[in-house]
């Protein structure tokens, strides 16, 4: 069980824990999905048994009240079969072993999900009169989002490849809005998580800095030079993600590099105020859909690289340009 300050909800991964006990049956039933649990008065949560789900790299993750989320590698165990004890819930002044961002790992591949608290932030562009472009006030839940795109070595690995990778830290590209989903659903299967692609709301709010932004116009900087790949200083050809500097949250790459799908359909934006929106799909479109793509890419102007900047890619296109994605997860 975990200690820490009553009320606090954590969401865990990473156990194959006990989720259900039938007293008719006598029977446990063992889930290794991510679960929640909740201080209590205390300052205690409940026992929860069970095991690592990453036997070579045993390791429990924490995400806490949808705010922060921290990582603990441990040896095999963190206590013996049979014996109990606690863990003291990690804060961002005592992170008590524990080190910033949920750490996955598919056969090798390593990645980090860094957590965004929740707020309201003005989506859109300030001077824009188009009611495609044009501002308006959003509230987020809390989420996480990926600290880089999606690297051409973690793309083979969640299709299962264990070769070796050409360019394995550049960002993947080339893929249909449709195809990151699947590839997603993929991963989604590897790991027991629930990863999806950013709504278009979470990836400009994750890209501004959060409820940490100091108001830049790219992510991290008003000097694009600093934190973006563009077409001034990438000389024609994609990166490696982690080269710039991140922004205020510690995410590289969100301006630059490759454009990155979202879940949004390409649409006016709402006039009204939003609660964690998403643009869905309407059902009467025909094949050729259009999906947001956010972030610029290494062949684009500066001007297209803004934090508000929009495009689309059509569900029907025969290429996908330099599009790529960014992983997220929910807190629900």
């Amino acid at each position: 069980r975990f200690s820490g300050d009553a009320g606090k909800e954590l969401k865990i991964y990473g156990i194959s824990h006990y989720g259900t006990y039938d007293l008719n049956t006598d029977i446990y039933t063992i889930s290794a999905e991510p679960f929640k649990i909740k201080v209590q008065e205390d300052g205690y949560t409940p026992y929860f048994y069970g095991s690592f789900t990453d036997t070579e790299e045993p390791n429990i993750k924490v995400w806490i009240d949808a705010k922060e989320a921290y990582t603990k590698f441990c040896s095999q165990s963190i206590f013996q079969a049979g014996q109990s004890g606690k863990l003291t819930i990690p804060t961002e002044n005592a992170h008590n072993g524990w080190i910033d961002g949920l750490h996955f790992n598919v056969n090798g591949a390593r990645f980090k999900m860094v957590a965004v608290e929740g707020g309201k932030f003005v989506m859109g562009d300030p001077d824009s009169d188009s009611e495609y472009y044009k501002s308006h006030k959003v509230t987020l839940t809390g989420f996480c989002i990926g600290e880089t795109e999606v690297t051409n070595l973690l793309y083979s690995r969640i299709t299962n490849s264990s070769g070796t990778v050409s360019n394995p830290d550049k960002a993947f590209y080339d893929l249909s809005h449709a195809s990151a989903l699947s590839k997603i659903t993929e991963l989604n299967k590897l790991l027991n998580t629930t990863f999806n692609l950013p709504t278009e709301a979470q990836w400009e709010f994750a890209a501004k800095g959060g409820t940490k932004s100091k108001g830049y116009v790219y992510s991290g900087s008003n000097n694009i030079d600093e934190v973006a790949w563009y077409n001034g200083n990438a000389k024609g050809i994609i990166q490696k993600v982690k080269q710039m500097k991140p922004n205020e949250l510690g995410i590289y790459d969100m301006t630059g590099n490759v454009e990155e799908h979202v879940l949004d359909y390409y649409a006016p934006y709402p006039l009204s105020n939003q609660i964690d929106p998403v643009i869905k799909v309407p059902e009467s479109t025909n094949s050729s859909k259009l999906h947001v793509v956010r972030g610029g890419t290494f062949s684009s102007s500066s001007v297209s690289c803004y934090n508000y900047s929009r495009d689309y890619l059509t569900s029907s296109a025969s290429s996908y340009d330099y599009a790529g994605f960014r992983l997220a997860l929910n807190w629900d």
